[in-house]
């Protein structure tokens, strides 16, 4: 008993000691943390055109459920008190021009059309921007799936504003993917605590009821 005393303690103020993780909802992922020089909203019949310059603050993040989206914050230096949210339907077309660092975008929700267009500032940071709606593309579930899930869109709310107030934090924090994070490494330390707490109360029982040797 005391042994495992001991060990919750040990652990309970090491992992305190940890650096914290990812300022985001369990399960959400950051793909791109960074800015862009340029980013336009071109007027279609979604609504009139939008054009925000430098700096531009951007995340691309993997919700929970696998859906994709681009939050951004035309200023930085400021407090982010209005983000534009951006989720990204899976059937999103991608039009990359290497050559000036843009890339345009459109998808189609109902009966209205979208298409963005966004300055990078390396090449690199286009490379990486790509990836994110690549991959959105090819792993995000359809928006049917999504709309038949009423717990799904309730659950996309509520990390979108999640992320949204963290979202300085978040951008400091930079892009970390599927990389392990310090968030995981505390889930597991405490599984693995438990796990040995389990594997002590079976042996316990099974020392108890061992019959006496004749």
């Amino acid at each position: 008993m005391i042994t495992l005393l001991v060990v919750f303690v040990a652990l309970k103020y090491g992992l305190a000691m940890l650096p914290p993780g990812p300022p985001v909802p369990a399960g959400v992922n950051v793909y791109f943390a960074g800015e862009v020089d340029e980013f336009r909203k071109i007027g279609r019949r979604s609504g009139p055109a939008v054009d925000l310059e430098a700096p531009i603050s951007v995340l691309i993040v993997r919700l929970s459920c696998g859906k994709y989206a681009i939050l951004l914050s035309p200023n930085s230096n400021t407090p982010f008190i209005d983000i534009l949210q951006l989720p990204l339907p899976q059937s999103t077309v991608i039009f990359p021009q290497p050559e000036t660092l843009t890339v345009q975008w459109e998808h189609k929700l109902g009966d209205d059309r979208s298409c963005y267009q966004v300055t990078l500032c390396s090449a690199q940071d286009l490379r990486a921007f790509v990836q994110c709606l690549q991959r959105n593309k090819a792993e995000a579930p359809s928006d049917a799936d999504i709309k038949s899930d009423a717990g799904t869109e309730d659950e996309i709310v509520e990390e979108m504003s999640d992320i949204s107030a963290n979202f300085r934090a978040c951008l400091e924090y930079g892009a970390f993917a599927d990389e392990l994070t310090w968030t995981d490494i505390r889930q597991t330390c405490w599984v693995m605590f438990m796990a040995y707490l389990v594997l002590r109360i079976v042996f316990a029982v099974l020392v108890a009821n061992r019959a006496p040797e004749v």
